[in-house]
């Protein structure tokens, strides 16, 4: 009896057993599906992605004349403001350039002037060569009226016409040294000047350019990085010497997988996090969507029309900008890794 008794207890033992094991499975497969809808839920309102940085403006500081460096005014991460002088050029070539261009404006003044006098005397010239010929013309109508009757030798009439001609030969000349004279001086400008005058200016102009050109200044406001540059070095022209990043215009780049943007809109919230700053959720909102994935915008873009063709997920770029960050107290630096996630709205 006590050996049936046994057995039964076990038996009761074992289904309750297996009710709880049952119900703890029952739970565990509920979990498991309320946790599987419950991700379904989320990935339908939240898009994200750990393929982000602090993205910005970075503006290449660099000589655009050549020359040896005489000043360099800055150091690396240096904050500076928009204009602010950052390298100095030696100038003592280009001064010296400049005084010379100015003693050739002079001798082109000088050169101008002389050949305004020198039309002059050609014009008061030709107007004593009208005079005479026109009374060597009347002689020799006049002559040759004579030698039609005879009360003149042909020897006379023929000296008439050769001073005629020489008259003529001599207006011709002085028409001709004229039109060289004012060939060589150039017509006019709208301002007046003669193109001699004109070039010698525009070569004042060239060289004090370089004179401004020779006093870098920073383009924007930001903090100096990347300086390659040091005193005594001798840049050329377009070299790079600095970069100047702007810290008050920074953005998130964030490459979503284009299977994950259906919804993505301009304007919608976005929380993200800073892997410098662990545990520290910042907010932002979608700016833009690029015009094209990232690999259309690669140095070598994929060409599907050759070749086997693989089908791959491409990612899209999204500009997010900051709307609830305090940079003061977290410094954002570009490069840094970024987690974002898009709220997208219910409708």
């Amino acid at each position: 009896m006590s050996e049936q008794n046994a057995k039964n207890n076990n038996s009761k033992q074992g289904n309750f057993k297996r009710k709880i094991l049952g119900i703890v499975l029952i739970v565990l497969a509920l979990g498991v599906v309320g946790s599987v809808i419950g991700y379904l839920r989320y990935r339908k309102t939240h898009v994200y992605t750990d393929d982000a940085f602090i993205d910005g403006g970075v503006t290449y500081v660099s000589s655009r004349i050549p020359g040896k460096v005489s000043e360099v005014l800055v150091s690396s991460n240096q904050p500076v403001e928009k204009d602010q002088v950052l390298v100095k050029i030696d100038t003592v070539d280009i001064e010296a350039e400049l005084a010379k261009a100015k003693a050739n404006l002079e001798m082109a003044e000088n050169q101008v002037a002389g050949q305004y006098v020198s039309i002059k005397v050609i014009n008061a010239q030709l107007r004593q060569l009208y005079a005479q010929r026109t009374l060597l013309s009347k002689e020799r109508e006049r002559f040759s009226s004579l030698l039609e009757r005879g009360a003149v030798a042909a020897n006379d009439y023929d000296k008439v016409i050769a001073n005629w001609r020489a008259v003529n030969a001599q207006i011709q000349a002085a028409r001709k040294k004229r039109k060289q004279i004012k060939t060589s001086i150039g017509d006019k400008g709208p301002d007046g000047k003669e193109a001699a005058i004109r070039l010698a200016e525009a070569q004042i102009a060239a060289i004090s350019l370089q004179l401004e050109h020779a006093v870098i200044k920073a383009p924007a406001k930001g903090y100096i990085t990347r300086k390659n540059v040091e005193v005594g070095e001798v840049v050329a022209a377009g070299q790079p010497l600095m970069a100047v990043v702007d810290l008050d215009d920074i953005y998130i780049t964030a490459n979503y997988k284009e299977t994950d943007i259906t919804r993505v809109r301009p304007g919608l919230k976005v929380i993200f996090k800073v892997d410098t700053y662990p545990g520290v959720k910042f907010e932002g909102r979608v700016d833009s969507i690029m015009a094209g994935t990232g690999a259309v915008f690669s140095m070598l873009p994929p060409e599907n029309a050759t070749g086997n063709y693989v089908k791959v997920v491409q990612r899209i770029p999204i500009k997010i900008k900051f709307t609830n960050v305090d940079t003061d107290k977290y410094p954002m630096r570009l490069g840094m890794s970024v987690v974002p996630v898009i709220l997208i709205e219910n409708k």
